[in-house]
């Protein structure tokens, strides 16, 4: 075997010796309950929505049914309407105002007697009712008296 020598690793000596620095346990951060104020938020929320859709689901029940009651409304009204206007279309029938006129004690005129609007002459006799003694012929027109107008 050979001498060898064998060498020692070497050591590096630093020059200059820095610092190392102080290490110490530092405690671990005060929680602020920010789980907590998260759930309490989301529930508040939560609650709040529920109380929202509540109240408009109420609302929307009322208006409904509010609409419901003013539908009916009008439709009795429209059929009053219908049964006035039917009663008045009864009453304005030439039949019904002759009944009419009858029972208020009037009586048909016998001479039909014309207003010319272009001057507001009258054409023929006006005679009051009742009062005259000729019974009306043909269609009551006295053709004698009357013009032709342009």
């Amino acid at each position: 075997m050979s001498a060898a020598v064998k060498s020692a690793p070497r050591r590096i000596v630093a020059s200059d010796p820095t610092p190392r620095p102080v290490l110490r346990v530092v405690a671990p951060p005060r929680r602020r309950g920010g789980q907590a104020v998260f759930v309490v938020t989301c529930a508040v929320l939560l609650v709040g929505a529920l109380a929202a859709v509540l109240w408009l689901n109420t609302t929307m029940a009322a208006d409904a049914f509010e609409k419901h009651q003013l539908e009916e409304n009008v439709a009795d009204l429209a059929e009053q309407r219908a049964m006035i206007l039917e009663r008045l279309n009864d009453h304005e029938a030439p039949a019904s105002l002759a009944d009419d006129a009858r029972e208020l004690g009037m009586m048909p005129g016998t001479e039909i007697t014309y207003v010319r609007l272009s001057d507001g002459t009258t054409i023929g006799q006006p005679v009051a009712a009742g009062q005259s003694d000729d019974p009306v012929e043909g269609d009551g027109v006295n053709t004698d008296e009357m013009e032709v107008l342009p």
